[in-house]
């Protein structure tokens, strides 16, 4: 079981509404063949990815090593993880104050930079894709793909 969510914003296609969740909506939301991936990683890894997604997201486009930097697609949604986001920030200073709410069943806390969490995420940004790198980067022993 997962402590936290990470999903990319361009791997959601359209929005949910209260309501019952049907399976042609979930397809609708979700139309991509990903599979659900979880990964373990330490608190200073998940701000360094949420801070990667972040500068893919807003940055200049062809900013070094974010190719396609300037793609809101990029975005990061979450689960269990809250934070603050200065658009306008330099690299490495857009994500601040991130907290942790493990499976959001307790309180927030903020985010122990060496204590090790479970992410689950979508097969295509735990590849490292649309700006995920850190993603990418953990050793496969760390890696579970459902």
């Amino acid at each position: 079981t997962a402590d936290v969510a990470i999903q990319n914003g361009g791997g959601c296609r359209t929005d949910i509404f209260a309501g019952n969740l049907t399976i042609n909506s979930a397809y609708s939301l979700l139309p991509f063949s990903n599979t659900l991936v979880t990964l373990q990683l330490t608190g200073a890894e998940i701000v360094q990815v949420l801070e990667e997604a972040a500068t893919n997201a807003f940055g200049a486009a062809g900013s070094e090593g974010f190719p396609y930097a300037g793609s809101t697609g990029a975005y990061p949604y979450s689960a269990g993880l809250r934070y603050t986001v200065t658009a306008g920030a330099a690299s490495g200073s857009i994500i601040t104050d991130v907290e942790i709410n493990s499976r959001v069943a307790g309180e927030w806390a903020p985010v122990a930079p060496d204590e090790t969490y479970t992410i689950v995420t979508n097969s295509f940004i735990a590849a490292g894709r649309d700006g995920y790198l850190t993603f990418g980067e953990i050793d496969s022993s760390l890696i579970e793909d459902t």
